[in-house]
């Protein structure tokens, strides 16, 4: 129906990528909607609601997943989903990416994944990111980002192994 423009009562504006859409079903599966639609909110009545900060790609996938519950998620677009999924309060969608983001660590970004999972609180991201971590710190000293890595974290790796020149090797890397 969607597609079809039937029974559509609001549109939603991506950057330039206009969706039209069902209050009742964005209300009905998204807290964010239902509290705009159902409060005295100026979008209440509008016709059509300018969604700032999130890209129009974004914004067809994150309809799309609101009424279908299905997502296509890849590494370029997964940071940019899960920030959308806490502004939306789609808690699923968060559960999602993070699984996503769990079968995606590897040394060129598990730095990058353990900063992220912390931001957004994401256990199981955080401790299967910091596993990788230790698992594999021969590989990550040689990354770009390995001068992200927090000092908690890196104290973390030192501990974690024995060698006390591949510590010293990390620290150098760590501290340029």
């Amino acid at each position: 129906m969607r597609e079809a423009g039937q029974f559509v009562d609001i549109t939603l504006v991506f950057g330039e990528q206009r969706i039209a859409c069902h209050k009742v079903i964005l209300a009905g599966m998204c807290e964010y909607f239902h509290r705009m639609f159902l409060t005295n909110m100026l979008e209440s009545e509008s016709k059509e609601v300018v969604m700032e900060g999130i890209s129009a790609t974004i914004g067809c996938l994150l309809v799309d997943y609101i009424y279908t519950g299905c997502i296509k998620i890849t590494t370029q677009n997964a940071q940019d989903l899960l920030a959308a999924s806490e502004m939306f309060f789609l808690g699923s969608l968060k559960l999602i990416v993070e699984e996503f983001l769990c079968t995606h660590t590897e040394s060129t970004n598990c730095v990058s994944t353990i900063n992220l999972a912390r931001i957004y609180d994401m256990k199981t991201l955080l401790a299967d990111a910091k596993k990788y971590l230790y698992e594999h710190v021969n590989e990550v000293i040689d990354t770009e980002e390995v001068h992200l890595l927090q000092e908690e974290d890196l104290v973390g790796v030192l501990e974690a192994n024995g060698s006390q020149e591949d510590n010293f090797c990390f620290l150098q890397k760590w501290m340029r």
